[in-house]
């Protein structure tokens, strides 16, 4: 018999429902701690506090602009060049959002695929070289090549051949 699930009403976010996961019976694969993003000034994100349980899944259901994105995009520090993140994200007894953190061995850990197409502020050319750069892939020749064939693969080579440095966003 599965275990019950308790959904407890915020009182004072009436509009909030949160799973209580007992943390005796249940490990926790990552969580979140007073979790805020700004985009300069802007509040985007508050005071997010949540636990995902290993091993099972999880979904975050709002309005359209509640944060959802935002948050999930937090979780793999893709927000660091556009926004900034505060509190803690706390994975394996380690605070991912800390500075010390190598972002590209953490990714190795914890991935995002999204329902569309989540690009980094940068162009098309450096968004599908990123990971190449960062390992140290430095021959232009060799990233032109991987660049059209995987733009030809993905039958996008003849949309955006000539747009190749403007932005993917």
């Amino acid at each position: 018999m599965a275990e019950e699930q308790h959904l407890i009403f915020d009182e004072e976010q009436p509009e909030r429902y949160v799973y209580d996961m007992d943390e005796e019976k249940h490990e926790v694969a990552l969580s979140t701690k007073d979790l805020q993003v700004f985009y300069g000034d802007k509040l985007a994100l508050q005071d997010a506090d949540l636990k995902f349980e290993r091993y099972k899944i999880t979904s975050l259901i709002g309005a359209s602009g509640s944060g959802k994105s935002t948050f999930l995009r937090s979780l793999n520090r893709m927000n660091d060049d556009v926004a900034t993140v505060k509190g803690n994200i706390m994975y394996r007894d380690v605070d991912i959002n800390s500075k010390d953190v190598d972002v590209y061995e953490m990714r190795k850990h914890i991935g995002m695929v999204f329902q569309r197409p989540n690009p980094f502020a940068k162009s098309i050319y450096d968004n599908i070289t990123f990971a190449l750069k960062q390992h140290g892939m430095r021959d232009k020749t060799q990233l032109d090549e991987i660049v059209e064939t995987s733009l030809k693969q993905a039958a996008l080579w003849d949309e955006v051949k000539d747009d190749l440095n403007k932005s993917a966003l």
